[in-house]
């Protein structure tokens, strides 16, 4: 017999990976284009939960497949105050927060993923700019010295 089929502890194993690899991919790409790029401040100058909650992140709400496929974590901001919520209420509650937090006069951050992508580009550039910039200054910027 040339072909043996896997016993069931070896496919047992692989879909376990394969599962942690695909759910790891999918909540690495909500939680970068909930993040990154929105204010980064000392906690201290924060006025309260709502305006630390609300300078550190944003909702990417685009449809409800891709609500259930991000386990609701695309409503970062209701995510953020309403922990304990149920994340199929989540998206429910998106405009409910987004009033009350406008009323209060905090900021109330929602962009398609699209452009979340294109704010997490530009922070990733400023970043990097910042880095060549501080290197120059420092006259620490060179070539490895493998690479001539």
């Amino acid at each position: 017999m040339l072909f043996r089929s896997p016993d069931a502890a070896w496919t047992g194993w692989v879909w376990f990976i394969a599962a942690q690899f695909i759910g790891g991919t999918i909540l690495a790409c909500v939680f970068v284009l909930s993040h990154t790029g929105m204010d980064v401040y000392d906690a201290n100058d924060a006025e309260g939960f709502y305006d630390r909650q609300a300078r550190s992140t944003r909702d990417t709400p685009t449809s409800a497949f891709f609500d259930w496929l991000a386990g609701g974590l695309n409503s970062q901001i209701e995510h953020h105050m309403f922990p304990t919520m149920a994340r199929r209420n989540l998206a429910r509650m998106r405009e409910p927060t987004r009033q009350a937090m406008i009323e209060c006069g905090y900021s109330y951050d929602s962009i398609s993923n699209r452009e979340a992508m294109n704010e997490v580009m530009r922070a990733l550039r400023e970043a990097s700019a910042a880095m060549v910039t501080t290197a120059a200054a420092r006259n620490t910027l060179r070539a490895p010295e493998f690479m001539g």
